[in-house]
């Protein structure tokens, strides 16, 4: 009875911990962190969008219009 109980405990451990991994990897491959540093909003559209690398002036891709950083706006 003690061996049945050890078996069934290890296996219910097993499952926990597979389906932990598994999780784990998912939100690896789905989750996607904006970086909000480079996030910016347009004064006059008031569109939001990501500030490609290296991008020494910003401006936005709807007007035109020079952007500002969107943290110091919120």
């Amino acid at each position: 009875m003690a061996d049945w109980l050890l078996g069934y405990t290890i296996l219910i451990l097993a499952i926990a911990f597979g389906g932990y991994a598994l999780n784990i990897l998912r939100e690896k491959k789905i989750a996607w962190a904006l970086s909000r540093p480079r996030l910016a909003r347009c004064p006059k559209c008031r569109h939001v969008y990501m500030i490609e690398r290296f991008t020494l002036n910003p401006h936005c891709p709807n007007c035109n219009a020079r952007t500002t950083n969107f943290i110091t706006q919120n």
